[in-house]
């Protein structure tokens, strides 16, 4: 009945996927498709188990029979000689319960394989609808292009399709980037569309220019939630703000050309200042200076301080990112007029101190992503 079922619904879903077919019409396909599949399956798993426990209970019926002695009756019959009566019962229903796991695990075998006969058809339908393709015509495309990084030699732009917008970056070398940002009519948008679940999913970009065999397609990205970072491959990665590329990684710290170095986990930038014995005075007025980058840096709490400390890393129990030779490094922490609280990382303690005290202080700055 199952077979015959599924073979029903390929044959009408067959028919749906003749003729000509929309990225729209693609997801509708899709969707029901995949509701079919999960029907069959649900089907197929309610049929294992109504079978399993018909069979299973047929044979623990048997078991119980052979296994049903006399209890134990403890005025005329030792415990020894109870275990033994017991014991050969059991021996006794060791080859029906031996036959029982082998029927049962011989029906799991065939109702499995004859769920994935049926069910895989209905799977490489999806897997090819998900992968066809489709193209948007060029009439009902428009794009712009934003920005031009010069590190990685990429163009970052917008385009809309049907009303929504889609971001994407492309290869092109500096001349041409330069020309085709002013003149970005000479080049032809070609979009890929794909179905997935979720509705229609764009796929790439690809410009074909007026040279000859002149193309440039889209690259894949992924975006952090700020929006600020872009990242192409692993150890791939810019800022968008600045252009700068990520130069070096630590683990969750990404470190740019400038100095700065990020921290992905708690959304912190950092800058070390110079690496010299420091007073807090000095300290405040080298973050006060620093306009790197937009500004918005200041000193650190210490509790921010505490989020660089992790014993054993670099050779200063923080991020070999920041480099630096001191032990200790000012907080924006303060008591009266004369103390200053600073975060010890040879311990990972943090401790009060005369601001004019230098041995092993340091200047860090900090903001949160973007600044401020």
């Amino acid at each position: 009945m199952l077979r015959t079922q599924a073979k029903r619904m390929r044959r009408d879903l067959s028919q749906d996927l003749t003729g000509g077919m929309t990225i729209e019409s693609a997801v509708v396909e899709l969707k029901k498709i995949k509701e079919q599949r999960d029907k069959m399956d649900l089907d197929f798993s309610t049929e294992f188990r109504k079978q399993t426990q018909s069979l299973a209970g047929f044979y623990d019926k048997k078991i119980a029979r052979i296994t049903d002695i006399p209890s134990w009756d403890k005025e005329f019959e030792t415990k020894r000689g109870y275990q033994g009566r017991l014991a050969k019962a059991r021996a006794k229903a060791a080859p029906t319960l031996q036959a029982k796991e082998q029927e049962l695990s011989s029906l799991r075998h065939k109702l499995q394989t004859a769920r994935d006969n049926q069910i895989s058809p209905l799977e490489n339908q999806m897997k090819a609808l998900a992968e066809k393709v489709f193209i948007v015509p060029v009439s009902q495309v428009s794009f712009k292009f934003v920005k031009y990084y010069l590190t990685i030699e990429t163009m970052f732009g917008i385009l809309t399709t049907n009303g929504k917008t889609e971001r994407f970056f492309v290869k092109i070398e500096p001349l041409k980037a330069r020309e085709y940002k002013r003149h970005p009519k000479l080049l032809v948008p070609k979009v890929l569309m794909k179905a997935t679940l979720e509705g229609a999913k764009f796929d790439k970009v690809i410009f074909n220019g007026p040279g000859n065999s002149e193309t440039y397609t889209s690259i894949s990205f992924f975006i952090s939630d700020d929006g600020r970072f872009v990242t192409f491959a692993p150890g791939d990665e810019i800022d968008l703000k600045t252009g700068l590329k990520a130069v070096e990684r630590d683990g969750i710290y990404v470190a740019y050309a400038d100095g700065i170095v990020r921290d992905i986990k708690t959304g912190l930038e950092w800058k070390a200042g110079p690496d010299r014995d420091t007073d807090w005075n000095e300290a405040r007025s080298w973050v006060q200076s620093l306009n790197l980058d937009g500004g918005g840096w200041r000193m650190p709490t210490t509790d921010e301080l505490k989020t660089l400390y992790k014993r054993g890393a670099g050779d200063r129990n923080m991020t070999p990112l920041l480099k630096t030779t001191g032990w200790a490094v000012w907080s924006s922490e303060t008591k009266g007029s004369s103390k200053a609280r600073g975060f010890l990382f040879i311990g990972g303690v943090r401790a009060w101190n005369s601001r004019i005290y230098a041995s092993n202080g340091r200047a860090f700055a900090v903001r949160s992503w973007g600044g401020g």
